[in-house]
């Protein structure tokens, strides 16, 4: 794992949560690469899991995610990568926190 990726910064934390969680380096390149914009402020990321098995499909990432079916999600900072994590629900409590969305989805 490289500790940069398209410019973004991946903080210690980032990269033991994504060695912890098996999130490989081909996934965030491709959800990063998505950004229509440069993120300022807090931000997160959330790619469906119809968008991960669209890329698997395509042969654009390893074929062990499709058995997942599930959502990632990336939490940045500017150019930042704070943390990330893998979920199967797709209704999540939200807080009180002032933070932007970016939901990378089939349009």
């Amino acid at each position: 794992m490289r500790s940069t990726i398209l410019n973004f910064h991946k903080t210690e934390h980032f990269l033991y949560r994504q060695w912890d969680r098996d999130i490989d380096d081909n996934i965030l390149l491709k959800s990063l690469n998505a950004l229509e914009f440069q993120p300022k402020g807090k931000n997160l990321i959330i790619v469906g899991a119809s968008i991960i098995n669209q890329w698997v499909k395509d042969a654009e990432i390893d074929a062990k995610y499709k058995s997942l079916c599930t959502n990632l999600f990336i939490v940045i900072h500017g150019k930042i990568l704070i943390t990330c994590f893998r979920e199967k629900l797709s209704h999540y409590q939200g807080r009180k926190d002032k933070v932007n969305y970016i939901l990378i989805q089939k349009s």
